[in-house]
């Protein structure tokens, strides 16, 4: 039995126009999360929808390194960071470093096969420096250089 695609690649990623329609209050956190990563990392963006959910999320990769997820769903945004193992092992060892909240989302966050799914949602836009110590703390450990 062949398994159903949940989510098929997109080639033309969505307009800024169609984002702003589909996010309503949430797309100004989704294009500052783009913003900086854009600015701060060689990076690639790859789309792909969801009919069953009717969303679409937008892969950010440096390369082969995935460096984060945005779900962008009706009114809704979250990001998505997963930690390997070895990586853990690091996060780990400088969670007192960490801001408050990122540090609640790590220890939170689900564990599937060694992989640490580390899910924010955005709530609002105060959370982003939050959301973007999360994306150096990745970038970081995945040996992506900032431009």
């Amino acid at each position: 039995m062949q398994n159903e695609l949940l989510y098929t690649p997109v080639y033309v990623a969505p307009t800024q126009e169609e984002l702003r329609a589909m996010m309503g209050g949430a797309y100004a956190g989704c294009k500052a999360i783009r913003d900086f990563t854009q600015a701060n990392y060689k990076i690639e963006e790859r789309w792909r929808y969801s009919d069953k959910r009717d969303a679409f999320d937008c892969l950010i990769y440096d390369g082969d390194k995935r460096l984060c997820s945005l779900h962008l769903r009706e009114g809704r945004l979250s990001l998505l960071v997963m930690f390997s193992q070895s990586e853990c092992a690091v996060v780990e060892a400088r969670l007192s470093a960490l801001r408050p909240a990122v540090r609640a989302c790590y220890e939170q966050a689900n564990v599937r096969d060694g992989v640490r799914w580390v899910r924010v949602a955005l709530e609002s836009n105060a959370a982003l420096e939050d959301i973007f110590s999360l994306i150096r703390l990745k970038a970081e450990l995945t040996g992506m250089e900032n431009i």
